[in-house]
């Protein structure tokens, strides 16, 4: 998980360095209210391509899947859902920005999934049955 979350932020830095996507003028909920937030960045910003917000809620509900914590991965679908909701609502992402999260982080996900075994099996000597979490 932890290489997979660093390429998915990685990925998403230099997208952001690179592309900058239109901001949508009208509806766009997050201008300077008159006072000063220590978490938001008011503003332009080219924070818009992929959502960050909802590729994590994915990857982080295809972990919990894999390990077994159902009721886990049931709560980060619930989050994973109600973020769509919420930044559809605020308008803070375009719709292909959230679509793009969730395709790159589900991409990612299946990649380290597939090549982190040979690393553990390989080089590091972990047995299969301590390296998955489930009984």
């Amino acid at each position: 998980m932890h290489a997979t979350c660093l390429t998915f932020y990685g990925l998403r830095a230099l997208t952001q360095a690179t592309v900058t996507l239109p901001y949508p003028k009208e509806g766009f909920l997050w201008y300077y209210p008159g006072f000063p937030s220590l978490y938001i960045q008011y503003g332009e910003t080219p924070d818009f391509w992929w959502s960050g917000h909802i590729g994590f809620c994915f990857i982080m509900y295809l972990e919990f899947r894999a390990a077994g914590w159902i009721w886990w991965s049931y709560f980060s679908l619930f989050v994973l859902v109600y973020t769509f909701a919420m930044l559809t609502i605020t308008r803070c992402h375009y719709s292909v920005d959230m679509i793009a999260g969730l395709i790159i982080g589900h991409y990612l996900w299946i990649m380290y999934d597939k090549y982190v075994y040979f690393f553990d099996y390989h080089v590091l000597g972990i047995p299969l049955h301590k390296r998955l979490a489930t009984p």
